[in-house]
């Protein structure tokens, strides 16, 4: 999934290392150090024109380094915005996962226990239920 994190710019969930409040992190001198670091390496990305509240740290597979965006955004707001996409995708499995139930009932006992299973898995995550309902149906 990506996450927008400002301006025009947006990242993959599966970088991100960790989003931090800027307020609370840079009283630390590691912080102020690693962030003075990082922008020394030219690993900084500024993504506000607005106070900066916020970065994120992302592995950066084609640099081999790690890349630090500072977001006029809170940590609140890009945690919210994390979970708004991963609850939507929750909601959109279990809505199908209740109408292939609900068409199967009745009719094919195994597709009826296997999709009773998924619904049960889904609450541990929507990555395995895709994955396990992508596999089963074949596609």
């Amino acid at each position: 999934m990506f996450l927008h994190i400002g301006l025009d710019k947006v990242i993959l969930t599966d970088d991100i290392v960790g989003i931090f409040d800027l307020d609370n992190t840079t009283v630390s001198k590691h912080t102020r150090d690693y962030l003075s670091k990082s922008e020394k390496s030219k690993m900084v990305v500024n993504v506000c024109t607005d106070l900066p509240k916020s970065f994120i740290v992302c592995k950066n597979p084609a640099r081999d380094k790690k890349t630090v965006y500072i977001t006029q955004l809170g940590t609140a707001t890009l945690l919210k915005r994390l979970k708004i996409k991963e609850n939507t995708m929750f909601s959109y499995a279990i809505v199908l996962l209740n109408i292939i139930i609900s068409n199967l009932t009745g009719k094919d006992t195994d597709l009826l226990l296997f999709f009773t299973e998924m619904s049960a898995k889904a609450q541990e995550g929507i990555a395995y239920f895709v994955n396990e309902a992508v596999n089963f149906l074949g596609f």
